[in-house]
């Protein structure tokens, strides 16, 4: 399996495990730096709608489940497998909404930008926007 590397712009400072005494600018943002527990949603997220805020989080349980301390490429099926609820077509379609922007659930007057995924064949990758916003909801 090939590891997604984090692009060297998205470096975060004060957030996680990571040494909240001092700016810190070789460490990243990894999977388990990022709070699932306290935060349901990512309500208050530029995801801008419940349904994205909530597949954003599943995006991150499932990168959690494969590999807590990289982020790795994903496809469908183990979004599917990893997932602990039936995945529907919206869900499905949502993640090429995160790769190229487009409405995401009921309220079509709110747009989603493209470029939190990457798409390469069938698998997808969290881009450094996607980490650079769960930036908000760290542990």
């Amino acid at each position: 399996m090939v590891l997604f590397r984090l692009p060297k712009q998205v470096k975060l400072a004060f957030c996680g495990n990571l040494n909240k005494t001092k700016k810190m600018e070789n460490q990243t943002l990894l999977p388990k730096d990022v709070d699932l527990n306290e935060n349901l949603l990512f309500t208050g997220s530029n995801f801008k709608n419940s349904r994205a805020e909530t597949i954003a989080r599943n995006i991150v349980f499932v990168q959690k489940k494969m590999n807590p301390n990289k982020w790795t490429p994903f496809s469908l099926n183990d979004y599917e497998e990893v997932s602990n609820h039936k995945v529907g077509q919206t869900e499905k379609k949502a993640l090429d909404i995160f790769v190229k922007g487009g409405k995401i659930g009921w309220n079509k007057s709110i747009v989603i930008d493209a470029g939190y995924l990457s798409k390469d064949g069938k698998n997808y990758s969290v881009t450094g926007q996607f980490i650079k916003e769960l930036s908000k909801f760290c542990k």
